[in-house]
């Protein structure tokens, strides 16, 4: 069985499978997936749609996750053609759940929906017709996001590229070829953000990288 492991903490599949019950309610089998922050399981349950659970680290800001879950419902809400994963409530009827592990420390758990479909970066060939679909779906859902706000969006985040200046006092551990090219476009930046930071602006996705999109199995 594939584990994960945290600070000498293991979170097995049969544990995500009791949180599943004990807090949702749901019975299925649990399958270990590949995520950067959280403890991700694709839940099978027979018969019916399939799930992912989201088990956080000790140490995640419960305003960050509220940031994302208010942001999914906002999507679900929304008039624009967008498929993304749906929020699960707990059996209290919350849109974040919690327990405490064998050190007493408390996770935050999340389910969603399942979207079924092809990783983008796994597509060959990637015709025109599915990366006109792509650029015409992260339109709509930046037109989505348009009145959406959270606290938690306003906040220090390192791969906010609007404050990647922080990037500077690292230049020095690139090559000199590489070095001018950083050098360049941080000037350029410098030179208009005064400009930039009088633009209104809204919250927006800006990550919609190879391995965060899903494509339908029918879409070519």
């Amino acid at each position: 069985m594939r584990e994960f492991a945290y600070n000498e903490i293991l979170i097995k599949s049969d544990l995500a499978e009791k949180i599943l019950a004990d807090q949702y309610q749901i019975h299925g089998k649990a399958r270990p997936l590949p995520g950067e922050s959280d403890f991700n399981f694709k839940i099978n349950v027979k018969g019916t749609d399939s799930y992912i659970l989201k088990i956080s680290r000790p140490d995640t800001v419960f305003e960050e996750l509220e940031f994302q879950q208010n942001l999914l419902e906002h999507l679900a809400n929304n008039k624009e053609i967008i498929i993304v994963p749906k929020v699960i409530k707990d059996k209290s009827g919350g849109l974040i759940s919690e327990f405490k592990d064998q050190f007493n420390r408390k996770r935050f758990i999340r389910l969603l929906s399942w979207i079924p479909g092809r990783i983008y970066s796994k597509v060959n060939p990637q015709l025109d017709s599915l990366r006109l679909s792509l650029g015409k779906t992260c339109g709509s859902l930046s037109k989505s996001l348009l009145g959406f706000d959270h606290p938690h969006a306003h906040r220090k985040f390192d791969w906010d590229i609007a404050q990647s200046l922080w990037t500077k006092q690292y230049v020095h551990l690139f090559g000199d070829e590489k070095a001018l090219i950083v050098n360049f476009f941080q000037d350029l930046f410098i030179g208009t953000k005064a400009k930039y930071d009088r633009l209104r602006k809204s919250v927006v996705h800006n990550d919609g990288n190879d391995n965060n999109i899903i494509v339908s199995s029918n879409l070519k």
